[in-house]
């Protein structure tokens, strides 16, 4: 499955242990670059919300 006809991907504040049980998707490499990037064949953009929000300080 290939992903790349999108504008730009944004990933969120929260975690999905199932991929990575460390870091948040916002600031997961294994979120972005082996799934998103390297798994799914992504190659635009990725952004996210605002990282002073609270939860990547927590």
């Amino acid at each position: 499955m290939l992903i790349n006809n999108n504008l730009f991907i944004m990933v969120t504040q929260i975690k999905y242990p199932a991929y990575d049980k460390e870091n948040l998707a916002s600031i997961s490499p294994i979120i972005i670059q082996d799934l998103l990037r390297k798994k799914l064949g992504y190659k635009g953009l990725v952004v996210t919300e605002d990282l002073e929000k609270g939860a990547v300080s927590k």
